[in-house]
Protein backbone atom coordinates (compact mmCIF):
# COMPACT_ATOMS: atom_id res chain seq x y z
CA UNK A 1 0.00 0.00 0.00
CA UNK A 2 1.37 3.68 -0.77
CA UNK A 3 2.34 5.56 1.64
CA UNK A 4 3.72 9.31 2.35
CA UNK A 5 5.57 10.60 4.89
CA UNK A 6 5.07 14.22 6.91
CA UNK A 7 6.59 15.97 9.21
CA UNK A 8 5.97 18.75 12.06
CA UNK A 9 8.70 20.74 12.63
CA UNK A 10 8.60 23.25 16.41
CA UNK A 11 11.01 25.41 17.80
CA UNK A 12 13.00 22.78 20.05
CA UNK A 13 17.10 23.69 20.76
CA UNK A 14 17.65 19.95 21.40
CA UNK A 15 19.12 19.87 24.28
CA UNK A 16 18.18 18.86 27.97
CA UNK A 17 19.37 21.74 29.82
CA UNK A 18 17.25 24.07 28.06
CA UNK A 19 13.95 22.03 28.56
CA UNK A 20 12.32 25.31 30.08
CA UNK A 21 12.65 26.93 26.40
CA UNK A 22 11.58 23.84 24.59
CA UNK A 23 8.49 23.80 26.92
CA UNK A 24 7.45 26.97 26.03
CA UNK A 25 8.20 26.75 22.57
CA UNK A 26 6.00 23.19 22.67
CA UNK A 27 2.87 25.29 24.45
CA UNK A 28 3.56 27.77 21.07
CA UNK A 29 3.45 24.69 18.72
CA UNK A 30 0.27 23.03 19.64
CA UNK A 31 -2.37 24.70 18.08
CA UNK A 32 -0.28 24.40 14.78
CA UNK A 33 -0.30 20.89 14.98
CA UNK A 34 -4.05 20.37 16.21
CA UNK A 35 -4.41 22.46 12.49
CA UNK A 36 -2.58 20.01 10.83
CA UNK A 37 -3.94 16.45 12.40
CA UNK A 38 -7.55 18.12 11.41
CA UNK A 39 -6.27 18.84 7.63
CA UNK A 40 -4.77 14.81 7.54
CA UNK A 41 -8.00 13.27 9.24
CA UNK A 42 -10.47 15.29 6.66
CA UNK A 43 -7.79 14.28 3.87
CA UNK A 44 -8.23 11.20 1.58
CA UNK A 45 -6.27 9.13 3.48
CA UNK A 46 -7.52 5.70 4.31
CA UNK A 47 -4.90 5.83 7.83
CA UNK A 48 -2.94 8.40 9.91
CA UNK A 49 -0.14 6.78 12.14
CA UNK A 50 1.57 9.08 14.47
CA UNK A 51 4.76 9.12 15.80
CA UNK A 52 6.46 11.95 18.51
CA UNK A 53 9.75 11.70 20.35
CA UNK A 54 10.56 13.37 23.83
CA UNK A 55 9.24 16.54 24.58
CA UNK A 56 7.43 16.40 21.16
CA UNK A 57 4.92 13.68 22.75
CA UNK A 58 3.33 16.83 24.60
CA UNK A 59 2.88 18.99 21.58
CA UNK A 60 1.13 15.46 20.01
CA UNK A 61 -1.31 14.73 23.14
CA UNK A 62 -2.00 18.52 23.61
CA UNK A 63 -3.09 18.63 20.09
CA UNK A 64 -5.21 15.83 20.65
CA UNK A 65 -6.39 16.84 23.91
CA UNK A 66 -7.90 20.06 21.97
CA UNK A 67 -9.64 18.18 19.19
CA UNK A 68 -10.94 15.47 21.77
CA UNK A 69 -12.52 18.59 23.64
CA UNK A 70 -13.65 20.44 20.36
CA UNK A 71 -14.40 17.17 17.96
CA UNK A 72 -14.72 14.27 19.77
CA UNK A 73 -10.90 12.52 18.69
CA UNK A 74 -12.22 8.79 19.82
CA UNK A 75 -14.47 8.70 17.14
CA UNK A 76 -11.85 9.39 14.70
CA UNK A 77 -11.79 6.94 12.31
CA UNK A 78 -8.48 7.52 10.23
CA UNK A 79 -6.76 7.87 13.75
CA UNK A 80 -4.03 4.47 13.47
CA UNK A 81 -1.29 3.99 15.50
CA UNK A 82 -0.09 6.91 17.81
CA UNK A 83 3.55 5.99 18.91
CA UNK A 84 4.96 7.85 22.02
CA UNK A 85 8.82 7.09 22.15
CA UNK A 86 10.45 8.30 25.43
CA UNK A 87 7.82 10.61 25.93
CA UNK A 88 9.16 13.54 28.25
CA UNK A 89 5.67 14.61 29.81
CA UNK A 90 4.98 14.25 33.69
CA UNK A 91 3.51 11.11 34.55
CA UNK A 92 0.37 13.21 36.44
CA UNK A 93 0.06 15.52 33.48
CA UNK A 94 -0.04 12.48 31.28
CA UNK A 95 -2.83 10.97 33.32
CA UNK A 96 -4.83 13.84 33.38
CA UNK A 97 -4.39 14.21 29.25
CA UNK A 98 -5.12 11.06 28.72
CA UNK A 99 -8.39 11.37 31.10
CA UNK A 100 -9.63 13.77 28.93
CA UNK A 101 -8.87 12.20 25.81
CA UNK A 102 -10.37 9.12 26.87
CA UNK A 103 -9.35 5.42 26.00
CA UNK A 104 -8.67 5.45 22.15
CA UNK A 105 -10.20 2.94 19.72
CA UNK A 106 -6.46 2.14 18.94
CA UNK A 107 -4.23 1.86 22.06
CA UNK A 108 -1.53 4.56 22.39
CA UNK A 109 1.87 2.87 21.72
CA UNK A 110 4.35 4.38 24.97
CA UNK A 111 7.95 3.15 23.86
CA UNK A 112 9.95 3.64 27.66
CA UNK A 113 13.46 3.29 29.17
CA UNK A 114 14.63 3.60 32.99
CA UNK A 115 17.49 4.15 32.02
CA UNK A 116 16.80 6.90 30.18
CA UNK A 117 19.60 9.63 31.02
CA UNK A 118 18.63 12.69 28.98
CA UNK A 119 14.80 12.03 31.08
CA UNK A 120 16.19 11.26 34.00
CA UNK A 121 17.88 14.67 33.93
CA UNK A 122 14.57 16.17 32.71
CA UNK A 123 13.19 14.72 36.29
CA UNK A 124 15.84 16.69 38.12
CA UNK A 125 15.22 19.45 36.79
CA UNK A 126 11.52 19.68 36.70
CA UNK A 127 11.62 18.94 40.94
CA UNK A 128 11.74 15.14 40.84
CA UNK A 129 8.73 14.27 39.16
CA UNK A 130 8.68 11.11 37.12
CA UNK A 131 8.75 11.50 33.33
CA UNK A 132 6.51 9.03 31.11
CA UNK A 133 9.69 7.72 28.57
CA UNK A 134 11.58 6.56 32.20
CA UNK A 135 8.29 5.09 34.49
CA UNK A 136 8.59 2.15 36.01
CA UNK A 137 4.55 2.28 36.48
CA UNK A 138 3.57 0.72 32.99
CA UNK A 139 0.94 -0.89 34.88
CA UNK A 140 -0.91 2.07 35.17
CA UNK A 141 -0.24 4.09 31.90
CA UNK A 142 -1.57 0.70 30.11
CA UNK A 143 -4.83 1.00 32.13
CA UNK A 144 -4.91 4.61 30.73
CA UNK A 145 -5.32 3.02 26.87
CA UNK A 146 -1.50 2.35 26.05
CA UNK A 147 0.42 -0.71 24.99
CA UNK A 148 3.85 -0.23 26.83
CA UNK A 149 6.84 -1.11 25.01
CA UNK A 150 9.74 -1.63 28.02
CA UNK A 151 13.56 -0.89 26.62
CA UNK A 152 14.70 -0.76 29.72
CA UNK A 153 17.22 -3.95 29.23
CA UNK A 154 17.89 -3.23 25.44
CA UNK A 155 21.59 -1.25 24.94
CA UNK A 156 21.16 1.66 23.00
CA UNK A 157 23.26 3.06 20.29
CA UNK A 158 23.47 6.10 21.90
CA UNK A 159 25.07 7.74 24.83
CA UNK A 160 22.10 9.68 26.56
CA UNK A 161 20.10 5.87 26.16
CA UNK A 162 17.31 8.41 24.11
CA UNK A 163 17.16 6.94 20.79
CA UNK A 164 15.87 3.30 21.63
CA UNK A 165 12.64 3.52 20.11
CA UNK A 166 14.44 3.17 16.58
CA UNK A 167 15.23 -0.29 17.41
CA UNK A 168 11.42 -1.32 17.61
CA UNK A 169 11.84 -1.59 14.03
CA UNK A 170 14.07 -4.72 14.15
CA UNK A 171 10.79 -6.41 15.89
CA UNK A 172 8.13 -4.61 14.47
CA UNK A 173 6.41 -7.05 12.20
CA UNK A 174 6.59 -9.68 15.09
CA UNK A 175 5.52 -7.15 17.33
CA UNK A 176 2.25 -6.44 15.00
CA UNK A 177 1.56 -10.11 14.78
CA UNK A 178 1.83 -10.99 18.61
CA UNK A 179 -0.28 -8.38 19.27
CA UNK A 180 -2.83 -9.23 16.90
CA UNK A 181 -2.94 -12.99 17.78
CA UNK A 182 -3.41 -11.86 21.55
CA UNK A 183 -1.63 -13.56 24.51
CA UNK A 184 -2.55 -16.29 26.11
CA UNK A 185 -3.78 -16.51 29.85
CA UNK A 186 -1.26 -17.83 32.22
CA UNK A 187 -0.86 -15.70 35.91
CA UNK A 188 2.58 -14.14 36.82
CA UNK A 189 3.90 -12.52 39.41
CA UNK A 190 0.49 -12.87 41.79
CA UNK A 191 -1.01 -10.16 39.93
CA UNK A 192 -4.22 -11.02 39.18
CA UNK A 193 -5.53 -11.44 35.52
CA UNK A 194 -1.87 -10.96 34.40
CA UNK A 195 -0.48 -13.09 31.48
CA UNK A 196 3.06 -13.95 30.02
CA UNK A 197 4.20 -15.22 26.83
CA UNK A 198 7.79 -15.36 25.97
CA UNK A 199 8.43 -15.51 21.69
CA UNK A 200 12.06 -16.15 21.00
CA UNK A 201 13.53 -13.36 18.28
CA UNK A 202 16.77 -12.20 17.24
CA UNK A 203 17.38 -9.09 19.62
CA UNK A 204 19.92 -8.33 21.98
CA UNK A 205 17.92 -8.35 25.02
CA UNK A 206 14.39 -8.83 26.95
CA UNK A 207 12.05 -6.21 25.38
CA UNK A 208 8.56 -6.56 27.87
CA UNK A 209 5.40 -5.32 26.00
CA UNK A 210 2.54 -4.56 28.65
CA UNK A 211 -0.74 -4.18 27.41
CA UNK A 212 -3.99 -4.04 29.21
CA UNK A 213 -8.08 -5.21 28.10
CA UNK A 214 -10.37 -3.53 30.92
CA UNK A 215 -9.02 -5.27 34.12
CA UNK A 216 -6.19 -7.77 32.78
CA UNK A 217 -2.68 -6.81 32.45
CA UNK A 218 -1.08 -8.57 29.48
CA UNK A 219 2.76 -8.90 29.29
CA UNK A 220 4.88 -9.84 26.73
CA UNK A 221 8.88 -10.44 27.06
CA UNK A 222 10.65 -10.66 24.30
CA UNK A 223 14.52 -12.53 24.81
CA UNK A 224 17.35 -12.98 22.73
CA UNK A 225 17.68 -16.41 20.94
CA UNK A 226 19.66 -18.86 23.29
CA UNK A 227 22.40 -20.54 21.27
Amino acid sequence: MPSSAGYRVWASRGKTLDCVYDNNSATIARDGLERTLRLLLASDADEINVLAHSMGNWVTVEAFRQIEISGNLTSASKLGMVILAAPDIDEDVFKSEMQRIGKPKKPFLIIVSRDDKALGLSRLIAGGKDRIGASSNTAELAELGAIVVDLSDVKANDAANHGKFAQVAEIAPDLRKALAQGIPDQEEGGLAGATTRVLTLPVAAPIKILTANSACRRYLTYREDER
